[in-house]
């Protein structure tokens, strides 16, 4: 699953925590504070390359 997919079912289902599974058997768990740390870092980034295409600089 992709981000979005992830958020979209801790949201609908009000939870705090997603167990992280391969086949049947458990691999981690992701906290909804994982989740906003990746959004973070997916925006910083994204952020950052449209900052270095608008002034022409490289990053």
């Amino acid at each position: 699953m992709d981000l979005r997919e992830v958020m979209d079912i801790m949201t609908e289902r009000r939870i705090l925590h997603l167990p992280v599974t391969h086949g049947s058997k458990l691999r981690g768990m992701i906290s909804i504070g994982d989740l906003v740390n990746a959004l973070r870092q997916s925006t910083e980034a994204e952020n950052r390359q449209l900052h270095s295409y608008i002034v022409g600089a490289p990053m």
